[in-house]
């Protein structure tokens, strides 16, 4: 068998490639890739390249087991003419497009949705004829509204039983952090002029979706008489506790004597918490110690005079202490008894003009409230303080109590000067009730240094 360096040998690539019936690229690649044995002379330049037919053919039979056949240059993937490769650069660039379009609108569904669903923080609330606008805390619009038609504006409201600052709140009822809009709306009867307004409560969400409506259907028996309305709300207020944020309204009978308070929770579900024989004018919250209390103020017409009741947030329903059999008797209502209930005599000036006073207004000072009565129409007020366990230790009066007392000495409605009423100098005598002790009398004395007399005659 002659030696290896007898054989004939294959010194170039071309002679290479042209033996392996491809070209010299594809050879060089065999070589760097496959391992196709191509030997360089030591010492020499790396371009010096030879190969041995026989040792090619063994690596042609190596690279194709199966077939026994050897690689050529058909085996090599043809160059694509321009036609192809315009196809392909135009199909990959159709594929970028459809990507990136495709990757947009996912953007933009996101970002719809985020406006959509993002939190929404409103800090201010107003109603504007038919429009309420809901503004964030840079007074930014985030949503609005427009009522019907027939919605009554707050100029046609003026001197409705609801205060028009009280119709409209914000709070978070359903603990989410993001306030609720609570609106009064108080629309013109189908009737006409003659037929009553139909009262609602509206809640809408953080984002301005309407969530429910309350429009009070109740029926109260009283003194053997049916009453179902309508009814009329004459206060609102949120009340927040450590069970979370509650919403409360009173609402009395459209002509009669019967009036309640219910509770409503986040999903617009009332409850119905107080029955009292007279309208409730007002409502107020006052924590003591651990428990939460309702202050409910308004007139009580059993006993002609202006009444305090004390509630318990969380007790059972509950009904003013009437005489058994009256016609002011709650006979279905709620059997609960309020925590305390407290009747204010009318004074002088009101004996003298109304038939009876009346709780209109409940102030906050400080730890304390200020319960105030309304004992004329044009504004005479008495102001009972009511220390931070919601019993009553002073009571005085406002300028307006003297200058109706002198108006009513000059008419002969009343025989003494102011200087001498008696009530300015006297405690007056309340009545106080509780499950306890049924009915008792407390004397409430003046407020040191407060007296309407000292201001000028007018």
């Amino acid at each position: 068998m002659p030696n290896q360096g007898q054989r004939r040998r294959l010194t170039s690539w071309k002679e290479i490639a042209q033996y392996l019936g491809a070209d010299e690229r594809t050879v060089r690649r065999w070589e760097r890739e496959r391992g196709l044995p191509v030997h360089r002379l030591p010492g020499g330049k790396r371009s010096y390249v030879y190969a041995y037919p026989a040792e090619l053919d063994q690596w042609l039979r190596s690279q194709a087991p199966e077939t026994n056949a050897p690689i050529d240059a058909a085996a090599e993937p043809a160059r694509p003419s321009p036609t192809e490769r315009w196809l392909k650069r135009l199909h990959i660039n159709a594929r970028k497009i459809i990507l990136t379009l495709v990757a947009l609108l996912v953007i933009a569904i996101g970002v719809n949705w985020y406006w959509r669903l993002r939190p929404a923080f409103p800090s201010r609330a107003e109603i504007d004829g038919r429009v309420l606008e809901v503004r964030d805390r840079s007074n930014g619009l985030l949503w609005s509204h427009t009522f019907p038609d027939s919605l009554r504006t707050a100029e046609e409201l003026q001197g409705n039983l609801l205060r028009p600052h009280r119709r409209l709140h914000l709070a978070d009822l359903d603990g989410d952090g993001a306030s609720e809009v609570i609106f009064r709306a108080a629309y013109r009867s189908e009737e006409g002029s003659s037929g009553p307004d139909l009262e609602e409560i509206t809640c809408f969400s953080s984002r301005g979706k309407l969530l429910w409506r309350y429009r009070p259907q109740v029926t109260v028996n009283m003194g053997g008489m049916r009453f179902d309305g309508p009814w009329r709300f004459t206060d609102l207020i949120p009340v927040r506790t450590g069970h979370g944020t509650q919403l409360w309204a009173s609402l009395v009978h459209q002509y009669w004597r019967p009036s309640f308070v219910v509770r409503l929770d986040a999903s617009g579900r009332a409850a119905l918490h107080f029955l009292n024989a007279g309208f409730i004018y007002v409502l107020d919250h006052k924590r003591h110690l651990e428990a939460h209390y309702l202050l409910a103020g308004g007139i009580n017409n059993e006993y002609a005079s202006a009444f305090l009741a004390v509630l318990r947030v969380d007790g059972e329903p509950a009904c003013s202490p009437q005489t058994q059999g009256s016609r002011f008797d709650c006979t279905d209502a709620p059997k609960g008894l309020p925590e305390r209930y407290f009747l204010f005599p009318p004074t002088e000036l009101s004996r003298a003009i109304l038939p009876y006073n009346s709780v209109r207004h409940i102030d906050a000072l400080g730890a304390k409230r200020v319960v105030v009565t309304e004992e004329t129409e044009d504004g005479a007020w008495a102001m009972y303080d009511f220390a931070e366990n919601l019993e009553p230790d002073s009571v005085a009066f406002n300028y307006r109590f003297g200058s109706v007392h002198r108006r009513l000495e000059q008419e002969g409605l009343l025989k003494h000067p102011i200087e001498d009423c008696p009530e300015l100098v006297r405690p007056l005598k309340i009545r106080r009730w509780d499950s306890k002790s049924g009915w008792t009398t407390m004397a409430v004395p003046p407020k040191t240094g407060l007296r309407p007399d000292v201001w000028p005659k007018n």
